[in-house]
């Protein structure tokens, strides 16, 4: 955001700026309070020394088995695709173009590629997270690892259902049922967890 602030590549005035920067802040203070006051230290997790650990080598594995459980418990991130595909392609056609119009696409562009970036640095650093390539787990209880890119998909995804052409009950409506769809298939991967726990549905 200071970036495209610094650019203009979006009208962003100064004290929203401030906002945004001192609400960052003040996240950071609170999680390094609760870590502080419940782990012992400001930068603890609870986690013992040595249990979390990064390495390349567990890209490779990763990469083989996170595709599909991304997909089976997080399948949003395909609307997020799309509409990063849609911001790029949009930009690449309106980009010599004045007024409101090419304006509108260089805006878009700058922020789908910062709220991709943060998107995919995530997914990159735990793609080498050893934790994630034990093939005997099913996808929603490894999918947590990637979690923290929902916040960037989700707003891509909602850039994509302000470009539905047609009324306001169109929009509403197919918002609607993509999220039923995205729903049911989130509950199709959270029974597939019970049963692979041997857990009954109904216990």
């Amino acid at each position: 955001m200071i970036v495209a602030w610094r650019l203009r590549a979006t009208r962003l005035s100064l004290r929203t700026l401030g906002w945004w920067l001192a609400s960052a802040a003040v996240l950071g203070a609170v999680v390094a309070i609760f870590d502080d006051v419940v782990y012992g230290g400001p930068l603890r997790t609870g986690y013992p020394s040595g249990d979390i650990a990064f390495s390349l080598d567990a890209i490779v594995p990763n990469l083989e088995s996170m595709p599909a459980h991304l997909m089976e418990a997080m399948p949003m991130l395909v609307l997020g695709l799309i509409a990063l595909a849609w911001i790029i392609v949009r930009w690449l056609v309106l980009r010599r173009t004045d007024g409101e119009a090419g304006a509108g696409a260089r805006r878009d562009l700058w922020v789908g590629l910062t709220v991709a970036a943060s998107w995919f640095a995530i997914w990159g650093l735990y793609s080498a997270y050893t934790w994630t390539v034990d093939p005997t787990s099913v996808s929603v209880q490894v999918v947590r690892f990637y979690v923290p890119g929902l916040g960037a998909i989700s707003l891509l995804g909602a850039w994509l259902v302000t470009r539905i052409p047609g009324r306001a009950w169109r929009t509403g409506l197919t918002a609607t049922a993509v999220i039923t769809a995205l729903f049911s298939l989130g509950v199709s991967s959270f029974y597939a967890m019970y049963a692979a726990f041997g857990v009954p549905l109904g216990g």
